[in-house]
């Protein structure tokens, strides 16, 4: 099932911008070593971080107009914020238009971005590969101990990033996706985590 699904997440890339191409190309490549690394599906894994940005390219109303299309629930946030809209929408789109029946690659995509409290193994590796893609760490320098981290600890990795990330947006006044808040307090909240 797997092969079927990513040959027409393939095909779907084929027809993405080139920058776009190349980050899901990387995040693949970093999905499927630290996959190897922990020992988890690296099927899944690559399939899952092929998915990720298949509509990151989209305009705002475009990924309203999709996520309508889906029935992926809007609130506040993505009506202000729409390109958070992204990882629902593609999850969506693997789901209904792709077939794809397997949750962990369907949940890996929708929450990507954001993470989100008791992530499983596939998630945990698509959410982190996503951000420290080469490119990412080249343009954000403040991401080098995530990736320092993540063939020691993966938890520690995340919580290391979602720290970053959060002073990033706090210093810049931006939004906070409630969810990748909730993912915060889960990682902070786990003893096994600390």
């Amino acid at each position: 099932m797997n092969s079927d699904l990513l040959t027409k997440i393939e095909e779907t890339i084929l027809g993405l911008p080139k920058g776009l191409q190349e980050h899901i190309s990387r995040t693949r490549n970093v999905a499927c070593d630290i996959a190897s690394f922990y020992s988890i599906d690296i099927s899944k894994c690559d399939t899952a971080a092929a998915a990720h940005d298949i509509v990151r390219h989209l305009t705002p109303n475009e990924l309203l107009d999709c996520a309508k299309k889906y029935l992926v629930e809007i609130n506040e946030l993505y009506r202000r914020q729409p390109i958070l809209l992204h990882g629902p929408v593609a999850a969506k789109i693997i789901e209904v238009d792709y077939f794809c029946k397997d949750y962990d690659i369907i949940s890996a995509v929708k929450y990507h971005t954001t993470g989100r409290p008791n992530m499983g193994d596939i998630e945990k590796v698509v959410f982190i590969a996503d951000k420290i893609e080469p490119r990412k760490i080249k343009k954000n320098p403040s991401l080098k101990p995530v990736e320092e981290l993540i063939f020691k600890d993966i938890n520690l990795a995340i919580k290391e990033y979602l720290s970053v990330r959060f002073k990033i947006l706090l210093d810049s006044n931006a939004l906070i996706d409630p969810v990748a808040v909730d993912t915060w307090n889960n990682f902070m909240g786990n003893k096994s985590f600390n």
